[in-house]
């Protein structure tokens, strides 16, 4: 079951985002809620009354504009961290499906390697074997994974 070793690597990235896809997710959501106050307080400025200004205290085109413009600016950004999640979750989705072809003993070392992110000592003890033994199980895992992703 010997697989080529750019398959191999891309796999472990993919099983890398896998593991880490919840706290990428949750990070990005809390930039997504930062940027929203970010709006609402540019939104409050673009509504405010401003002494001294032209137009008889009411906010200035200029000053109207640039508020726009950087509304605009974290609605991208908005849009672009809730289309990172989707892919994400997209890719998550596929790994899960990956996932569930494999044997319970294999699923588990995946599990303990790339979500748990347990160490290679604690992997052999969790699964019950030699360190040597763990790393050709994770191998042979990760080699079945690349041919299941054809």
């Amino acid at each position: 079951m010997e697989c080529d070793d750019k398959k191999r690597i891309l796999m472990k990235k993919r099983l890398e985002l896998w593991g880490s896809a919840h706290e990428i997710c949750v990070k990005r959501q809390e930039e997504i809620k930062r940027v929203k106050r970010l709006i609402k307080q540019a939104g409050d400025i673009k509504g405010r009354s401003f002494s001294g200004l032209p137009k008889s205290g009411v906010v200035s085109d200029p000053t109207y504009k640039a508020v726009e413009l950087i509304i605009d600016e974290y609605e991208k950004e908005i849009s672009d961290a809730a289309e990172a999640v989707e892919k994400i979750m997209q890719e998550k989705n596929i790994m899960d499906s990956y996932i569930e072809k494999l044997s319970p003993k294999e699923a588990k070392i995946i599990f303990y390697k790339y979500r748990k992110k347990v160490s290679p000592d604690s992997l052999a003890i969790l699964m019950n074997v030699s360190r040597s033994h763990s790393y050709r199980m994770l191998n042979n895992t990760i080699d079945k994974l690349v041919e299941l992703a054809g």
